[in-house]
């Protein structure tokens, strides 16, 4: 908007015709407009890079646990029947006959899956059978490409035949987080990683014998940079 300041005119005199300020104004206002279209064009472009999650924005892997859908949502469940190359979903959400323990599952009636114990309070449970069998997986997903800190713990309060969590992320191995040692409190981590959007990063603790069970616990709270 144009603000117009008149000065006083004699008795015999006219104001100028305001041709040239209404041209003023329908430029301005066509610069405007034109402004405005360009503006939304640029918001609109699919091409434009997403710029991701504010700094700080949080994920938890307790509390944010997907009851509902195994593969939705940044939280997923997996499994792996070749020592950790490649990852299955799990499909089938179920109680163990063990009401106290609860989680998804490669299929109805398995034992191995990833959940909770009521026993072991604020930690995931991943049950894995001996070396060579399938080994459970928790899954994060960025929602966003960046770089994420993975901080929590690993438990192996039973003393089994565990050494380590891996955290792998598209086949090559980021890190791993030793558990083997932490029987009788747990074991505490940070990680920082960068992934790009769509980027699943695979937690999982195989067992170190080919007939030794392991139930691993695992607690993942993860803050975007």
């Amino acid at each position: 908007m144009i603000a117009a300041s008149l000065t006083g005119y004699g008795k015999d005199e006219k104001p100028q015709e305001n041709s040239q300020q209404g041209t003023n104004q329908s430029t301005e206002q066509s610069d405007e407009s034109q402004s405005g279209q360009q503006t939304d064009q640029e918001s609109s472009d699919p091409g434009q890079k997403d710029p991701g999650l504010a700094q700080g924005t949080s994920f938890n892997s307790i509390d944010d646990y997907n009851f509902e859908a195994p593969q939705e949502g940044v939280w997923q469940y997996y499994f792996s029947g070749d020592n950790g190359e490649t990852f299955d979903k799990c499909t089938t959400y179920d109680d163990y006959p063990d009401s106290k323990v609860r989680g998804w599952h490669p299929w109805t009636g398995s034992y191995i899956g990833v959940g909770f114990n009521d026993d072991m309070e604020g930690f995931l449970e991943l049950n894995t059978p001996g070396n060579g069998a399938e080994i459970m997986a928790l899954g994060f997903r960025a929602p966003a490409e960046g770089t994420y800190t993975f901080s929590g713990y690993t438990f192996n309060p039973y003393s089994q035949s565990c050494e380590a969590f891996h955290l792998s992320l598209n086949g090559e191995e980021k890190a791993s987080v030793d558990i083997a040692d932490y029987t009788a409190k747990p074991n505490e981590f940070t990680v920082e990683i960068a992934m790009a959007e769509g980027d699943v990063l695979y937690f999982y603790c195989p067992s170190t014998t080919a007939d030794s069970w392991v139930s691993a616990y695992l607690s993942v709270f993860v803050n975007a940079q």
